[in-house]
Formats: C-alpha cells, structure tokens, sequence
C-alpha cells in the first residue's frame, strides 16, 4: 500500500517539479516547487517532513493564490507525521489532526485540482478504520468532473496527467468516464 502510495506521489514529485503554475511569482514558484520535492521525499523519510512544512507555511502566508494548496500539503504532511510516528495514539492524532487540516482548506476552495488530488492520494491509503474512502471516492469523482468540465488549459500539464493516470488505476469510473478520459489524456500528449 505504502508502496504504491510512494510510486504515485513519486510520479506526481516528476512532473509537478517542472511545473509552472499560471501567474505564480517567481518567489511562490520556487516555494512551491521546494515543497512539492520535499512532500515526496518525507513519504519515506521523516526528517523532511518538519522543513516541508515550514515552507508551505511560508508559501500560506506569502500567496493568496496558492494558500489552499499550501494549507492542504500542510494537512497530507501531518498525516504523513502519523506513519512515522512511534506510538499507534500518536500515529492516529497525527492522521486525524493532519485530515482536519485538509477537509477545512478543501471546504473554502472545492475546486482546487491539486489540493483535490493531495486529498484523495492520501485519504485513498488510509486504513480502514479512518473511515474516509467514501470522501476518498467522492474526490476522485470531482477531479473527474472537474477535468471533464471545465478548460484543463488552466492547470500544468503534467498535473492534469498525473490526476488522469491515478483516477484511471483507482477510481470507480464508468465506461464512458474512463475513455473521456483516456482521450483527454491523448490528446495532452499531442499538444
């Protein structure tokens, strides 16, 4: 589980690097660019989790434009504080604190692609007993409709890709979702 966890945020760390967001400055680029390479890496080692933190806190306090994504990051990481922690008390605050952090950045922008998609990678591979694949589930289905309805011009492409190739392992689509799609994807990569 933790595996597959790490191969997609790996490939999102891949493509999201590059990335550069519409109307960013170059200080909130290379924030967030510092703190999407930090994310991945404190999936598997904890001693970047803290500096990730403080620089998505930085890019909160820094951005408007980007303070929902960074507020979310800064809930995923908290979550991740969960894996690595000792105590199974501690690992279970960690979680609930970090998915707190996250439902409420999420409650004041419901359409931010990228926080969607922090949200649901990460709620998608919680155990059981966090009782979140049903919120997992419904957002996966709004990046689906979010893709399907509306310009993805707005986002990088590599993002868009990313959120298309894990909806299309793990969400529930229907046929006719799944090869929307699936074209959507072909034709990003023949622009």
């Amino acid at each position: 589980m933790i595996n597959r966890l790490v191969k997609i945020w790996g490939l999102a760390a891949a493509l999201l690097l590059s990335a550069t967001l519409f109307g960013q400055t170059p200080r909130s680029d290379s924030l967030l660019t510092e703190g999407r390479d930090l994310f991945y890496k404190s999936v598997e080692t904890e001693e970047f989790i803290n500096p990730a933190i403080d620089i998505f806190s930085t890019l909160q306090s820094e951005s408007n434009q980007h303070n929902i994504t960074a507020v979310t990051y800064i809930g995923a990481l908290t979550c991740l504080k969960g894996k690595h922690a000792f105590w199974p008390q501690k690992k279970f605050e960690y979680v609930n604190d970090g998915l707190k952090i996250m439902d409420e950045a999420l409650a004041q922008e419901t359409n931010n692609l990228e926080a969607l998609f922090i949200r649901a990678t990460t709620t998608y591979y919680l155990p059981f007993f966090f009782h979140r694949k049903e919120q997992s589930r419904e957002d996966m289905r709004q990046l689906s409709r979010l893709l399907l309805e509306f310009n993805t011009d707005t986002y990088p492409k590599e993002l868009v890709q990313n959120v298309i190739a894990f909806l299309r392992e793990n969400a529930d689509l229907s046929e006719t979702q799944s090869q929307e799609l699936f074209t959507l994807q072909t034709e990003m990569v023949q622009k």
